[in-house]
């Protein structure tokens, strides 16, 4: 393994041993429930920046999260299915809901695009409003159930009564989620994705079929949020689909998905992973002004835009390498005083 290999993955494990440590070094619930909020807004980030990769942005990402929330909501209270077959259901109907979108949707591109996904997110809003009878309207969907507990030979039983083992349990999905996503994005598939970006016009001339690549990357996006809106019904207990600002199925909690990329560095993969948990706990350390927030984050957005338009993990790459060049001159400039005149005897 290389070094710089062995040092991203050794800072890897340092940081995947802190996040599990997080609940024994806090010992607070409040906080302990922030963290389970920003972990699931890790996965609804980190998906939305898949669908950038082919230059598509979406603003509505909110109603594939609520198609979760409640298809595992109402299959289980409803129903009677076991929670976390609810829960992968609810992605997959999302992504059969983004597949049959995406037909009409790929004709439009930039901003008539996300306008579109906006309108899909509030039409489905809109559905789980007035259809009373199988979403409760207004009032929404209440005692939800935690999913069931699983049992590990010789470790026991493992139940999701406790925020604990409820953040220990969105951490391994969110983990599973993000590699998944990683190895998509750094397979062939992501080369492709690339192209498109950069010339799309380019890459149909090399015979790369974008609809079907933008369909994909559609799909894979609305299954991981339908995935996160299952666990936050779960979690939570009571779902209604309120678009109020503080609703994770509102309008809002759509833009700030991409508050969080643009912030974090859309550019890089760890991007969204810093920019939602940054965003998501350092306002909750200001209980006060959190009717400030919706300001706070256009203004923060606005530095970033203006700034340093590569994010904080890109500005924190480029000052690694700021930090690397001036290392290695100060290291060869002793060896160049060294170096002697040359010998002017023969002259």
């Amino acid at each position: 393994m290389k070094p710089k290999q062995l040092t991203v993955s050794a800072g890897l494990i340092v940081v995947l041993v802190f996040l599990f440590s997080l609940p024994t070094l806090l010992n607070s619930q409040y906080w302990t429930h922030v963290l389970i909020l920003s972990t699931i807004s890790v996965v609804m980030a980190v998906s939305l920046r898949c669908l950038t990769r082919v230059g598509q942005i979406s603003m509505g990402s909110a109603g594939f999260m609520l198609v979760g929330a409640y298809t595992s909501a109402i299959l289980v209270m409803k129903a009677g299915f076991n929670g976390w077959l609810s829960i992968l259901l609810g992605g997959i109907l999302a992504s059969v809901i983004a597949f049959g979108a995406s037909f009409p949707f790929l004709r439009a591109k930039g901003v008539y695009f996300a306008i579109l996904t906006v309108t899909l997110a509030e039409a489905l809003r809109m559905i789980a409003f007035y259809w009373v009878k199988l979403t409760g309207g207004y009032s929404g969907i209440a005692s939800i159930p935690p999913p069931e507990a699983i049992r590990l030979p010789g470790l026991g039983t493992i139940g999701f009564d406790s925020k604990a083992h409820y953040y220990y349990l969105v951490l391994v999905i969110a983990i599973v989620c993000l590699v998944i996503m990683y190895r998509l994005e750094r397979s062939w598939l992501g080369l492709m994705w690339s192209s498109i970006n950069e010339n799309d016009q380019l890459a149909r001339s090399c015979g790369i079929n974008i609809k079907r690549h933008k369909t994909l990357l559609i799909v894979v996006t609305a299954f991981f949020m339908g995935i996160a809106g299952g666990f936050y019904a779960h979690y939570m207990g009571t779902i209604t689909p309120s678009g109020d600002p503080g609703s994770p199925f509102g309008f809002t909690a759509s833009l700030y998905l991409i508050i969080y990329m643009m912030v974090g560095g859309e550019g890089y993969f760890a991007g969204p992973i810093v920019g939602a948990y940054l965003l998501t706990i350092v306002p909750e350390l200001g209980r006060s002004l959190q009717q400030y927030i919706p300001l706070l984050m256009g203004a923060v957005l606005l530095l970033v835009v203006f700034v340093f338009p590569e994010g904080i993990v890109g500005l924190a790459a480029r000052l690694v390498r700021v930090g690397k060049r001036m290392l290695t001159r100060a290291q060869l400039t002793p060896a160049v005083a060294d170096v002697k005149e040359p010998s002017r005897e023969h002259e």
